[in-house]
Protein backbone atom coordinates (compact mmCIF):
# COMPACT_ATOMS: atom_id res chain seq x y z
CA UNK A 1 0.00 0.00 0.00
CA UNK A 2 1.18 3.80 -1.09
CA UNK A 3 0.97 6.70 1.08
CA UNK A 4 -1.82 7.60 -1.51
CA UNK A 5 -3.72 4.90 -0.87
CA UNK A 6 -4.52 6.32 2.93
CA UNK A 7 -3.98 10.20 1.58
CA UNK A 8 -6.57 9.66 -1.04
CA UNK A 9 -9.25 8.68 0.95
CA UNK A 10 -12.50 11.05 0.85
CA UNK A 11 -10.61 13.43 -2.05
CA UNK A 12 -12.20 14.41 -5.20
CA UNK A 13 -10.34 16.97 -6.22
CA UNK A 14 -5.97 17.49 -5.61
CA UNK A 15 -3.32 20.30 -6.23
CA UNK A 16 0.71 19.65 -6.82
CA UNK A 17 2.91 22.37 -6.67
CA UNK A 18 6.20 22.93 -6.29
CA UNK A 19 8.85 25.75 -6.01
CA UNK A 20 9.63 28.69 -8.12
CA UNK A 21 12.04 28.39 -10.81
CA UNK A 22 11.34 24.41 -11.09
CA UNK A 23 14.25 22.21 -11.88
CA UNK A 24 14.29 18.78 -12.91
CA UNK A 25 13.81 17.31 -9.60
CA UNK A 26 10.77 19.53 -9.24
CA UNK A 27 9.27 19.21 -12.97
CA UNK A 28 10.00 14.99 -12.62
CA UNK A 29 8.51 14.92 -8.86
CA UNK A 30 5.77 16.87 -9.74
CA UNK A 31 4.82 14.90 -13.07
CA UNK A 32 5.63 11.68 -11.64
CA UNK A 33 2.58 12.25 -8.94
CA UNK A 34 0.47 13.60 -11.70
CA UNK A 35 1.09 10.41 -14.06
CA UNK A 36 0.93 7.64 -11.32
CA UNK A 37 -2.48 9.46 -10.27
CA UNK A 38 -4.06 9.38 -13.40
CA UNK A 39 -3.08 5.76 -14.30
CA UNK A 40 -4.28 4.25 -10.38
CA UNK A 41 -6.46 7.01 -9.64
CA UNK A 42 -8.34 7.98 -11.96
CA UNK A 43 -11.47 9.18 -10.36
CA UNK A 44 -9.29 12.60 -8.21
CA UNK A 45 -9.24 15.31 -10.45
CA UNK A 46 -5.57 16.40 -10.06
CA UNK A 47 -4.12 19.99 -11.32
CA UNK A 48 -0.87 20.69 -11.22
CA UNK A 49 0.91 24.41 -10.54
CA UNK A 50 3.72 24.87 -11.73
CA UNK A 51 5.78 28.30 -13.43
CA UNK A 52 6.42 27.23 -17.01
CA UNK A 53 8.90 24.48 -17.24
CA UNK A 54 12.04 24.57 -20.16
CA UNK A 55 10.97 23.12 -23.12
CA UNK A 56 13.64 20.50 -23.01
CA UNK A 57 11.66 18.41 -20.09
CA UNK A 58 8.79 18.48 -23.47
CA UNK A 59 9.30 14.19 -23.22
CA UNK A 60 7.98 14.03 -20.05
CA UNK A 61 4.41 13.17 -20.23
CA UNK A 62 1.89 15.31 -19.35
CA UNK A 63 3.94 18.13 -19.07
CA UNK A 64 1.31 20.35 -21.27
CA UNK A 65 -1.13 19.86 -18.29
CA UNK A 66 1.34 21.98 -15.87
CA UNK A 67 -1.01 24.72 -15.50
CA UNK A 68 1.11 28.26 -14.61
CA UNK A 69 -1.66 30.59 -14.34
CA UNK A 70 -1.89 31.08 -10.42
CA UNK A 71 -4.76 33.32 -10.94
CA UNK A 72 -7.19 30.33 -10.83
CA UNK A 73 -9.41 30.42 -8.43
CA UNK A 74 -9.70 26.71 -6.67
CA UNK A 75 -10.16 25.55 -3.67
CA UNK A 76 -8.61 21.58 -3.35
CA UNK A 77 -9.37 18.36 -0.87
CA UNK A 78 -5.82 17.47 -0.61
CA UNK A 79 -2.44 19.45 -1.65
CA UNK A 80 0.55 17.74 -2.43
CA UNK A 81 3.87 19.13 -1.77
CA UNK A 82 7.21 17.85 -3.89
CA UNK A 83 10.57 19.49 -3.87
CA UNK A 84 9.86 22.54 -0.99
CA UNK A 85 11.94 23.03 1.86
CA UNK A 86 9.51 25.43 2.87
CA UNK A 87 6.17 27.47 2.07
CA UNK A 88 8.22 31.06 0.57
CA UNK A 89 9.80 28.70 -1.73
CA UNK A 90 6.33 28.39 -3.21
CA UNK A 91 5.44 31.77 -4.94
CA UNK A 92 2.02 32.47 -5.70
CA UNK A 93 1.19 28.64 -5.91
CA UNK A 94 1.08 29.10 -2.01
CA UNK A 95 -2.57 29.94 -2.31
CA UNK A 96 -3.29 26.57 -3.06
CA UNK A 97 -1.51 24.88 0.18
CA UNK A 98 -3.06 27.45 2.21
CA UNK A 99 -7.06 26.20 1.17
CA UNK A 100 -6.34 23.11 0.96
CA UNK A 101 -8.66 20.62 3.47
CA UNK A 102 -5.51 18.44 3.39
CA UNK A 103 -1.93 18.71 2.92
CA UNK A 104 1.35 16.23 2.25
CA UNK A 105 4.76 17.20 1.56
CA UNK A 106 7.22 14.78 0.04
CA UNK A 107 10.97 16.21 -0.09
CA UNK A 108 14.89 15.81 0.81
CA UNK A 109 15.77 19.37 2.01
CA UNK A 110 17.59 19.21 5.50
CA UNK A 111 16.29 22.61 5.85
CA UNK A 112 12.56 21.60 5.72
CA UNK A 113 10.14 23.48 8.40
CA UNK A 114 7.74 20.32 7.94
CA UNK A 115 4.93 23.18 7.15
CA UNK A 116 2.38 20.15 6.06
CA UNK A 117 -0.19 18.68 7.94
CA UNK A 118 1.41 15.10 6.76
CA UNK A 119 5.18 15.84 6.24
CA UNK A 120 7.44 12.87 4.51
CA UNK A 121 10.92 14.08 4.13
CA UNK A 122 13.70 11.83 3.41
CA UNK A 123 16.77 13.90 4.44
CA UNK A 124 19.31 11.61 3.31
CA UNK A 125 17.53 10.90 0.03
CA UNK A 126 19.71 12.28 -2.92
CA UNK A 127 16.42 14.40 -4.63
CA UNK A 128 12.40 14.68 -3.92
CA UNK A 129 11.74 11.88 -6.65
CA UNK A 130 14.05 9.86 -4.74
CA UNK A 131 11.66 10.66 -1.89
CA UNK A 132 8.41 10.47 -3.64
CA UNK A 133 9.75 6.66 -5.38
CA UNK A 134 9.66 5.20 -2.12
CA UNK A 135 6.00 6.49 -1.39
CA UNK A 136 5.50 4.61 -4.59
CA UNK A 137 4.34 0.94 -5.29
CA UNK A 138 6.92 -0.38 -7.19
CA UNK A 139 5.04 -2.63 -9.14
CA UNK A 140 2.77 0.24 -10.04
CA UNK A 141 5.62 2.08 -10.96
CA UNK A 142 5.21 2.38 -15.35
CA UNK A 143 7.46 3.64 -17.77
CA UNK A 144 5.95 7.41 -18.09
CA UNK A 145 6.13 7.57 -14.56
CA UNK A 146 10.03 6.18 -14.31
CA UNK A 147 10.84 8.66 -16.87
CA UNK A 148 9.90 11.51 -14.67
CA UNK A 149 11.93 9.94 -11.19
CA UNK A 150 14.80 9.40 -13.52
CA UNK A 151 14.98 13.03 -14.65
CA UNK A 152 14.67 14.25 -11.14
CA UNK A 153 17.36 12.14 -9.99
CA UNK A 154 19.73 12.79 -12.43
CA UNK A 155 19.71 16.33 -12.24
CA UNK A 156 19.70 16.86 -8.53
CA UNK A 157 22.85 14.27 -8.48
CA UNK A 158 24.66 15.94 -11.57
CA UNK A 159 24.47 12.55 -13.41
CA UNK A 160 25.03 10.92 -9.95
CA UNK A 161 28.74 12.39 -9.32
CA UNK A 162 27.69 14.54 -6.41
CA UNK A 163 27.65 13.29 -2.59
CA UNK A 164 24.25 13.20 -2.13
CA UNK A 165 24.54 10.09 -4.79
CA UNK A 166 23.80 6.79 -2.10
CA UNK A 167 23.82 3.12 -3.31
CA UNK A 168 20.25 3.29 -2.79
CA UNK A 169 19.88 6.17 -5.21
CA UNK A 170 22.01 3.93 -7.68
CA UNK A 171 19.27 1.06 -6.70
CA UNK A 172 16.30 3.04 -7.46
CA UNK A 173 17.71 4.81 -10.73
CA UNK A 174 18.53 0.59 -11.97
CA UNK A 175 14.67 -0.33 -11.27
CA UNK A 176 13.92 2.60 -13.15
CA UNK A 177 16.14 1.72 -16.16
CA UNK A 178 14.42 -1.97 -16.15
CA UNK A 179 10.68 0.58 -16.61
CA UNK A 180 12.39 0.71 -20.17
CA UNK A 181 13.01 4.15 -20.49
CA UNK A 182 15.81 5.82 -22.75
CA UNK A 183 17.82 6.77 -20.14
CA UNK A 184 21.08 7.91 -22.02
CA UNK A 185 18.65 10.05 -24.22
CA UNK A 186 17.31 11.56 -20.81
CA UNK A 187 20.50 12.08 -19.91
CA UNK A 188 22.11 13.88 -23.02
CA UNK A 189 18.66 15.55 -23.66
CA UNK A 190 17.88 17.26 -20.38
CA UNK A 191 21.10 17.47 -18.80
CA UNK A 192 23.56 17.91 -21.58
CA UNK A 193 22.31 19.49 -24.48
CA UNK A 194 22.73 23.28 -24.87
CA UNK A 195 20.21 25.19 -26.52
CA UNK A 196 21.47 27.13 -29.78
CA UNK A 197 22.16 30.51 -27.76
CA UNK A 198 23.92 28.66 -24.82
CA UNK A 199 26.47 27.18 -27.71
CA UNK A 200 26.65 30.59 -29.04
CA UNK A 201 27.87 31.86 -25.69
CA UNK A 202 30.13 29.04 -25.51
Amino acid sequence: MSFFDTMLEDVETMAIIGHIRPDGDCIGSCLAAYNYLEEHYPDVRVTVFLEEPSIKFGYLKNIGRICSDFSVEAEFDLCLCLDCSDMLRFGEAVRYLNSAKKSVCVDHHVTNTRFAQVNLVADGASSACEALYEQLREEAVDKTVAECLYTGIVHDTGVFKFSSTSSRTMEIAGKLMAKGIDFGEIIDGSFYRKTYVQNQIL
